[in-house]
């Protein structure tokens, strides 16, 4: 088990475990009683859960023959919705704190950058072509802060902080 991440409220925990023979998401109460596994993507390396602000929705990403994507899925359970279709491994997604945004990393371009998508009330924007944020190499976006923290190491390398709501 790894990857716990606390929901915004702090009453449950949502983790990546292999308890069904394959890495799924797993959300449980705080005190670990009762954990359930809320996702079936069986086979596919799964990571990086992380809770929307409002606490509906968990973001993670999944890895079959190499290519990473990006879902969301309910909190609660049900269908994951596949948020990115590509083949240059999107991964470690992370919300805005207004919960309008879906930040992830991805190597479009064989570079590794950041990116973004909108979200509406019913969850990311279906279909919607990733917005480049900036060239970077690791980021860090937690809930409930107005900036993102990211290192670039291409061109103007050193460590940058930015408003999370700000385009690129």
């Amino acid at each position: 088990e790894h990857s716990p991440t606390m929901s915004p409220d702090g009453a449950r925990l949502a983790f990546i475990s292999s308890r069904t023979g394959h890495e799924e998401v797993w959300v449980g109460a705080i005190d670990a009683a009762a954990p359930r596994a809320i996702t079936a993507i069986g086979g596919a390396g799964v990571g990086s859960p992380r809770w929307s602000p409002d606490g509906r929705w968990i973001a993670f990403d999944a890895t079959s023959a190499g290519d990473g994507n990006v879902y969301v899925i309910p909190a609660d359970g049900g269908a994951p919705r596949q948020v990115t279709r590509t083949t240059s491994h999107d991964v470690i997604p992370a919300w805005s704190p207004d919960g309008r945004w879906l930040y992830f990393r991805s190597h479009r371009n064989a570079a590794a950058r950041l990116y973004r998508v909108p979200v509406t009330s019913t969850g990311p924007a279906p279909d919607v072509e990733p917005e480049l944020v900036a060239d970077e190499e690791i980021w860090e976006a937690q809930p409930g802060a107005s900036a993102l923290a990211f290192v670039r190491r291409l061109e103007a390398r050193g460590l940058f902080v930015r408003p999370a709501d700000r385009g690129p």
